[in-house]
């Protein structure tokens, strides 16, 4: 653990926090001594990209039938400001993975924002 500690410091990435319940694992346990529950996901990211998305928010999803909650990252900015994306919104297609030059394409347009280009 103290290894993982390191990395996220030597990485400068920082805990996102949570909105709402915290604890992102649950045993189920019917008996009220025996039921544990645990922070065991976190969302993590550099000051860069907090500055980036400035209107973050972390919450748990709906474990559906798991003792394992998702956690989710909404990058949306607070309703009244607008955002270059357009009316809806950047909507990512899985499929462009495929694509020989997606991570080339994805690499500079990264670094053109981390510019301020």
């Amino acid at each position: 653990m103290d290894q993982f500690q390191e990395t996220l410091e030597y990485c400068q990435l920082h805990d996102l926090g949570l909105e709402w319940d915290v604890f992102t694992w649950r045993n189920h346990n019917h008996i009220a001594a025996e039921y544990i529950r645990e922070r065991l996901d976190r969302a993590v990211a550099n000051a860069e990209w907090m500055v980036k998305f400035p209107g973050y928010r972390v919450i748990n999803g709906d474990p559906r039938n798991s003792d394992h909650r998702p956690v989710i990252i909404s990058t949306e900015r607070p309703a009244g400001r607008r955002s270059g994306a357009g009316r809806n919104g950047f909507k990512f297609e899985a499929s462009w993975l495929g694509e020989v030059k997606c991570g080339v394409v994805v690499e500079e347009s990264w670094n053109r924002a981390m510019n301020g280009q």
